[in-house]
């Protein structure tokens, strides 16, 4: 058996604060990742809207999540549930209430 190191600890801990997060505040396990680690990521909202981000800052107790940056030229966008039609561009990114995501993914794109 190895020792367990500082490095283990603060995985450990960092898994531990995020399931919190998940259970707590009924974060999507993908969107609590993105708290922590700038990557691609999507969410899906009530309306059928598709939003993608590569950064997402919440504070503790809000009813809202801010995402913000693609990785594009244009910053952040948010897609409408048609297909292929972007509807808003914002180089500073979007507030987004929790209660309407219903799906969240770590994309990769």
């Amino acid at each position: 058996m190895t020792p367990t190191t500082e490095y283990d600890n603060m995985v450990r801990a960092a898994q531990a604060e995020a399931r919190r997060l998940e259970v707590t505040y009924g974060l999507p396990p993908a969107l609590v990742k993105a708290l922590g680690d700038q990557f691609q990521y999507a969410v899906g909202l009530r309306d059928g809207t598709t939003l993608h981000f590569e950064d997402a800052s919440y504070e503790e107790g809000s009813a809202w999540v801010h995402l913000s940056g693609t990785g594009g030229p244009d910053g952040f966008y948010y897609q409408d549930h048609t297909p292929g039609d972007i509807s808003y561009v914002s180089g500073r990114g979007m507030d987004i209430r929790i209660s309407e995501i219903v799906w969240a993914a770590d994309t990769g794109h």
